[in-house]
């Protein structure tokens, strides 16, 4: 198939030199404006022919203004739906953005033939890059070898009575995975591309389809698909250190698709017997980040509410997709219910395979590669949450939350004494459990914190080890240093703070607005209004709302600052008229302009998250009949303090409490007008 490929790509290759002219690309040009550009040049000729002729001047300047006019919609309608196309893709939008503002970015090749080029050739530079890659995960898995377990696998792990029968593709859901991959998507070593396999999808889907059950009945895999062509990408540091890059992934187009078809199914098994645990919500329909964030920030709001004092874990895993074993990955598998055909063609898929380093078109020696999953492969996180998944299985005193490789372990008391003993049992016992499943833990990037009450003394007295896995064997002499405490710490990119004030994080966020704000008022005179318009909730809006259910309680004096940068974007937004009109009361303009203020979007948020739950919807009961209970009003339990106004048990009935009898009847009967009903309320209460 690669041959075909390569062969029709060589037979349709032609060289064709562009005239250089001023606008190379120029994608908005229409016939129309074609033929005014053409008819202003006439009469320009005409002028210029008799230029003390003032009627040839004034019909030339009319007509040029015309012209102008014409250009300037099509181009603003043509950024607008370029802008419309990439809605929530940050990094495409500032791309269009910078290039309309004559800025550019280097490339990742550019960055190191710079700073390396002078030193080394590319193919010299392309191997080294390779062997650090390869050898990296080698070195660290050779000083944690150790085949005795610290803990017995059976007290941890749940064996899945159910497992997985694979289901023959069919070409019809081949062509469906091809329709969702993305057309720019950069094809791998067979230089085969995704638009070439939509053209020809009908032809080429009952191949793909015939192959990936070939596979996985004889529990095969093509070698070359094993291939992944790695992308350097600087991190920090020195531009000269190979280590200080970060490995991209590009894998063939076709693996793609077939890790697509076969993690369909996997996750379909996963959901519908409940394998993966509550306490991980990465990589599964219906969770995010957002979801995580909101139950650690709700259950520490619910300690503090109660004045608890709160130890935070934040565990850090060191390359923890690299450095998986494939024995033991294959284990936690079958105890997911991956057995059978299935489970040995994932044997196949993970052995031998290899990795080589590409650099301006060119390309090193391949390496070996002998653990861990591939990364940028649809498989790989799939993989992993299946062996993380017997992890909270471990932790006995604490919540854990878990997206990925980023876990946090959480306990609440009076007594810091034993919050100190619950956290360091139960790290302890993730310690052991990640020594018996080759994970490596980075204690140096653990952090601990503790969180109390902004009007209580900081309590630095928290004390818990990272034991290393030799003193967890010897348990005899232990010289293991505590965990660095904190006083503030980045979790999901949100900074919580030991006083869970959030004020740290609101000062970033206002910083990054701000920086937005200066190029808002550089597009303003580039871009039409409604350009802008999309652009705010392309951009400002979509950083506002990450993470607002657990920062949007916050103190007014820090939400206030986020609240006028929004005011400043819509006097952007808006015309002179507009402005002048709102002058003395500028928050009129939220309502003018359809947005919703941070405060109120905190609620709207949470009102959204919180409709399908009835945990916190505990309707009045009383033995004296009041009104309120005859409205069918919801009970708001007391808090004690400003933390506990920030819970859901006290926030979700107050929200629906103060909803008016016909927005409640249009969230009961119209599915499909849900959220605009409830922004129209909030919008209704400003």
């Amino acid at each position: 198939m690669c041959k075909i490929f390569d062969s029709t790509y060589k037979k349709n290759f032609k060289t064709i030199r562009v005239r250089n002219c001023k606008n190379d690309y120029c994608p908005w040009l229409s016939v129309e404006i074609k033929n005014c550009i053409a008819h202003k040049d006439k009469l320009y000729r005409l002028w210029k022919a008799c230029p003390n002729n003032m009627a040839k001047r004034l019909e030339y300047t009319r007509y040029r203004n015309k012209t102008f006019k014409l250009i300037n919609k099509a181009q603003n309608l043509y950024k607008k739906n370029l802008l419309k196309k990439h809605v929530g893709n940050s990094k495409k939008i500032w791309e269009h953005i910078n290039h309309w503002l004559g800025r550019s970015k280097k490339s990742p090749d550019e960055v190191i033939i710079q700073h390396m080029g002078s030193q080394f050739d590319i193919q010299t530079i392309c191997s080294n890059f390779a062997q650090t890659f390869a050898n990296e995960v080698l070195l660290l898995k050779s000083q944690h070898t150790c085949n005795s377990e610290l803990l017995k696998r059976d007290d941890y792990t749940k064996v899945i009575n159910a497992s997985i029968r694979f289901i023959k593709v069919t070409p019809s859901q081949i062509e469906k995975i091809i329709d969702q991959l993305e057309n720019n998507m950069s094809p791998g070593f067979d230089q085969i591309r995704i638009c070439d396999l939509k053209e020809i999808k009908l032809e080429i889907s009952p191949v793909i389809a015939k192959m990936i059950n070939l596979f996985v009945e004889q529990s095969k895999y093509h070698e070359n698909l094993k291939l992944s062509i790695i992308r350097p990408i600087y991190k920090n540091g020195s531009y000269s250190e190979t280590t200080n890059y970060r490995p991209i992934a590009i894998l063939s187009c076709i693996n793609k698709i077939v890790e697509k078809a076969i993690t369909g199914q996997i996750m379909h098994f996963l959901t519908k017997h409940d394998v993966i645990s509550p306490s991980q919500c990465g990589f599964q329909k219906g969770k995010s980040t957002s979801t995580l964030l909101s139950r650690f920030a709700n259950d520490v709001n619910n300690h503090l509410n109660i004045k608890n004092k709160v130890g935070v874990i934040f565990i850090d895993f060191r390359k923890a997709f690299d450095t998986l074993d494939h024995e033991v990955l294959l284990k936690s598998m079958e105890n997911c219910g991956i057995r059978g055909g299935l489970n040995d063609w994932f044997r196949q898929y993970l052995s031998y395979r290899k990795l080589t380093v590409k650099v301006n078109a060119h390309t090193g020696k391949c390496e070996n590669v002998k653990y861990g999953v591939a990364t940028g492969s649809v498989t790989g996180p799939t993989c992993y949450i299946m062996h993380v998944n017997s992890m909270p299985k471990v932790v006995k005193h604490c919540n854990i939350y878990m997206f990925a490789d980023d876990t946090c372990l959480m306990y609440g008391h009076k007594d810091l004494n034993i919050i100190q003993q619950c956290l360091q049992q139960d790290f302890d016992n993730i310690t052991r459990w990640a020594h018996d499943n080759g994970i490596i833990l980075n204690v140096k990037k653990t952090n601990i914190m503790c969180i109390s009450s902004s009007f209580k003394n900081q309590c630095n007295g928290l004390v818990v080890k990272g034991h290393s896995y030799n003193c967890l064997h010897n348990n005899v002499y232990c010289t293991c240093k505590p965990i660095e405490q904190v006083n503030e710490c980045k979790y999901l990119g949100i900074i919580v703070d030991c006083k869970f004030s959030w004020k740290k994080h609101i000062s970033l966020l206002v910083g990054k607005l701000r920086i937005l704000l200066r190029k808002f008022h550089q597009l303003k005179y580039c871009v039409s209004r409604s350009v802008l318009y999309c652009l705010y909730f392309a951009l400002v809006d979509s950083l506002i709302s990450y993470g607002i259910i657990t920062y949007g309680g916050s103190f007014k004096t820090y939400i206030n600052k986020i609240k006028q940068l929004q005011i400043r974007f819509l006097k952007i937004l808006v015309d002179k008229k507009v402005k002048q009109q709102y002058k003395d009361n500028y928050e009129g303009l939220f309502k003018k302009c359809n947005v919703i203020p941070v405060d109120k979007k905190y609620l709207l948020e949470i009102a959204k998250e919180e409709y399908w739950d009835n945990r916190y919807k505990i309707l009045l009961n009383s033995k004296v009949k009041t009104r309120r209970m005859s409205k069918g009003k919801l009970f708001v339990p007391k808090a004690n303090n400003n933390y506990g106004k920030r819970t859901k048990e006290y926030l979700v009935p107050k929200i629906f409490n103060s909803m008016s009898d016909s927005t409640k009847s249009v969230l009961r009967h119209k599915v499909c007008s849900r959220n605009r009903a409830l922004k129209k309320h909030f919008l209704e209460h400003l």
